[in-house]
């Protein structure tokens, strides 16, 4: 897997335990910890697959700030669309396919204060 450098979006990151494991966590563009996620994430330290959730709860999170959605806001038709835009078959209103893009909304979420 080609390693790359993310700037201005939020990014998984590495965090190098003094017993020599490794957990993850996702960090804002600033590099302070994103709190749901890391709360979440947490959950599954040291399990194999805290590192798998983390670049799939990345892809999510990067996706509800495209459509300017925040956590306490998103309802079930909102992860229906997600699901269907990642492969999903997902029955869409009007005959709409289940990886139908709605379009880029412009906004910019920022980490709550």
């Amino acid at each position: 897997m080609a390693m790359r450098v993310v700037v201005g979006d939020l990014r998984v990151q590495r965090i190098d335990r003094r017993n020599g494991r490794r957990s993850w966590t996702i960090v804002w563009p600033e590099g302070t910890e994103h709190r749901e996620a890391d709360r979440f994430l947490r959950e599954h330290d040291g399990s194999g697959t805290q590192r798998t959730y983390a670049y799939l709860l990345v892809d999510h999170l990067r996706w509800l700030e495209r459509e300017c959605l925040t956590l306490d806001r998103v309802v079930l038709r909102d992860l229906e669309r997600y699901m269907g835009i990642v492969g999903a078959e997902v029955t869409m209103p009007l005959g709409e396919p289940g990886n139908a893009h709605t379009g880029m909304r412009r906004c910019r979420l920022r980490q709550p204060v």
